[in-house]
């Protein structure tokens, strides 16, 4: 199989093995603000981009959207705001790939503010997944995290 950079891996790390066949037809297209993964016309390849940003919109709508608001604007609490965060920001989504794997815990003036740990919940691939979905929809520049970062920040998280 030819390879298209990272991001046909991220695309096949998500769809390991049931969609390898389909991931030789990999090619530059522009998805929301930049060119991230690629395929070619067909209406199957076309459906597998729906699903890797279906999967981390599904994820995001069952499971932050209550705390962190469609807009990304929380009403719980100023810092669960994810429009202009930090987190979202960064390139790689470690910190927010961290995060939903371990919760976090912040003392604030007015009390503990907690997010619940997803690490335990979510596939590797579904918080690779939702990962990029927030750095897309809420940061300056998708990222291209994979379900095998995931594995490897769960590994760094558990010693």
């Amino acid at each position: 199989m030819r390879s298209y950079g990272r991001s046909s891996r991220f695309v096949a790390l998500l769809f390991p093995a049931t969609h390898g066949e389909a991931l030789e037809m990999l090619g530059p297209i522009k998805v929301g603000r930049e060119f991230r993964y690629s395929l070619s016309c067909s209406v199957a390849d076309s459906e597998m981009l729906a699903d890797v940003t279906a999967r981390g919109k599904m994820v995001f709508e069952g499971a932050c959207v209550s705390c962190h608001g469609w807009t990304g604007e929380s009403a719980i609490s100023p810092f669960a705001t994810l429009t202009g965060a930090w987190a979202v920001n960064e390139p790689a989504a470690t910190n927010v790939a961290q995060i939903v794997i371990s919760g976090t815990k912040r003392h604030a003036p007015s009390g503990v503010i907690s997010m619940s740990a997803f690490g335990n919940v979510y596939s590797g691939a579904e918080i690779a997944a939702v990962a990029n979905y927030l750095t897309a929809r809420f940061g300056s520049k998708g990222s291209q995290i994979t379900a095998r970062d995931v594995a490897e920040l769960r590994k760094q998280t558990a010693q």
